[in-house]
């Protein structure tokens, strides 16, 4: 089963609920290393320095997000530069064990989102199988 907001859809997407812990860091360097070994050779060096800057930022804001409790969602166009900030989350909470849940749905062509989950929520949650 597939719940959306916005509109139904019956193709394929997969959901990854994710914890990032507010003291996690990860510096512009581990990005550009990320994007220097997973993309194309001239996806980096063809771009200039501000776009790079960018690209780079918007990686860290999508993580910040993450840390908040919202979610990120794959581009629909699988653009690399679009892609970049899931991908690179995808990458990170796979590496940090960040990853809490993970659901496939069947179908063909659909966008996947990384849905972020607050300490906060978390306490919640324990908060009231504690109170049980």
């Amino acid at each position: 089963m597939k719940l959306k907001h916005d509109f139904v859809t019956n193709s394929s997407s997969t959901s990854y609920v994710v914890y990032i812990p507010r003291n996690f860091t990860i510096s512009p360097q581990d990005i550009r290393e990320f994007i220097e070994k997973e993309y194309d050779e001239d996806f980096f060096t063809s771009t200039s320095i501000m776009k790079q800057n960018a690209m780079i930022d918007t990686v860290l804001r999508s993580i910040e997000d993450i840390k908040d409790g919202h979610s990120v969602y794959e581009s629909d166009d699988f653009d690399q530069e679009d892609t970049l900030p899931f991908n690179f989350i995808s990458y990170i909470c796979d590496k940090n064990g960040f990853k809490l849940s993970e659901q496939d749905t069947n179908g063909g062509g659909g966008m996947s989102v990384i849905i972020g989950i607050s300490f906060d929520k978390i306490q919640k949650i324990e908060e009231k199988f504690q109170q049980r």
